[in-house]
């Protein structure tokens, strides 16, 4: 449960403060470049803040401030904005700025869907002529995240992630469905980081890719593309927001949002497991333990008279229950959204506490104000 607005980005900056993890390669000249590679350096780059949430969706954006931060003029930028309000990833607004687009589900769903049936005929045309030295290469792609001790962070993922359905769509020959699967899959990354990481099986997802790879390595297109649609179904059930929980799992919640809503931050430790866990992706660093996450509350304003009050609503996110918390204080308009609370239960405890910004309030199908 968030109770700070605390460290995370705010959907109204215009620049968002740096990540070191998910910054991008800035070698390129500068002075001496042309035009057109400008423009090309300025759309890769905040492409890829976006994609990897330095650039939060819902987050207004300032072409001055891009400009600044990237270095390069404003034409280029200008220019990269637009391609990227062409894919889908901004809105550009006359006299407001440039906003970053959150994806409805709908469209997540139509991202994934068109993966499928996209990188599946991608892996059978790559059997059909890979070569041996090829088929060693993406087979030690898809085991990459096997190599990081106690599993790879998110940024090393996405980034074998990448890597292998990169060389998989290289190798296909087809550059145009390539070039295609390489949109949708950058598209699909933010939601990695958003919602799917916390509820993640990486082995599950390097067995899978072992086993495309292998087919592929075989030269067997119909296993290789049976493998990519069964590693990318058209249907991803951990989508849909959903409401149902089960009776104990509710009484549970219903004290959470009563306890939250008094507040009561002693009656809301009683609700946690001695070592449970809260994060604030994208945002680093783990809280572990109640009394520490619970005084972590409390440092960000929880309980103060001038943090506010605060009204939840019980929900579904990433297929686990979640709380929708709002908040209203002096001059609002009504509570407004404050964070999206997905949690752990078990053994009638909560062990895991990952909490999501305003900007996803949309996504799950969350009202704006109460």
């Amino acid at each position: 449960m968030t109770r700070n607005a605390r460290r995370r980005p705010v959907a109204s900056k215009t620049v968002a403060p740096a990540r070191n993890k998910a910054s991008v390669d800035r070698t390129l000249p500068k002075e001496s470049a042309k035009p057109n590679s400008l423009v090309a350096r300025a759309y890769e780059e905040i492409k890829e803040k976006i994609i990897t949430l330095y650039f939060l969706p819902g987050q207004y954006l300032n072409e001055a401030a891009i400009s600044s931060l990237l270095d390069v003029g404003r034409t280029p930028v200008h220019q990269a904005l637009q391609r990227l309000e062409l894919e889908g990833l901004v809105e550009i607004m006359p006299r407001k700025g440039v906003v970053v687009l959150p994806d409805s589900i709908s469209e997540i769903i139509k991202i994934l869907d068109s993966r499928a049936a996209v990188e599946a005929e991608l892996a059978k045309a790559a059997a059909t002529q890979i070569s041996a030295e090829d088929g060693k290469e993406l087979l030690a792609l898809a085991n990459a995240t096997k190599q990081a001790k106690n599993g790879p962070g998110i940024d090393d993922f996405i980034a074998c992630d990448r890597a292998f359905h990169r060389k998989l769509a290289e190798r296909s020959g087809n550059s145009v469905l390539s070039d295609f699967a390489q949109q949708l899959h950058e598209r699909s990354i933010r939601y990695w980081y958003l919602h799917l990481w916390q509820t993640m099986d990486v082995q599950a997802t390097t067995r899978q890719h072992a086993a495309i790879a292998d087919a592929i390595a075989r030269h067997d297109g119909e296993r290789a593309a049976a493998a990519m649609r069964e590693h990318l179904p058209e249907r991803r059930s951990e989508w849909a927001p959903g409401t149902d929980v089960t009776a104990a799992e509710r009484a549970l919640l219903e004290r959470y949002v009563r306890y939250g809503e008094t507040p009561d931050p002693d009656a809301l430790k009683r609700l946690l497991s001695e070592d449970v866990r809260f994060s604030m992706p994208p945002e680093p660093g783990v809280w572990q333990g109640r009394d520490t996450v619970v005084q972590a509350w409390i440092d960000g304003g929880f309980g103060s008279e001038a943090f506010g009050s605060m009204r939840c609503l019980i929900t579904r996110a990433n297929t686990q229950p979640a709380i929708a918390s709002y908040v209203h204080q002096p001059g609002d308009d009504g509570h407004r959204p404050l964070a999206i609370d997905v949690l752990s239960i078990a053994g009638g405890e909560i062990t895991d506490i990952v909490t999501f910004g305003p900007s996803l309030f949309g996504v799950f199908g969350l009202p704006p104000r109460l």
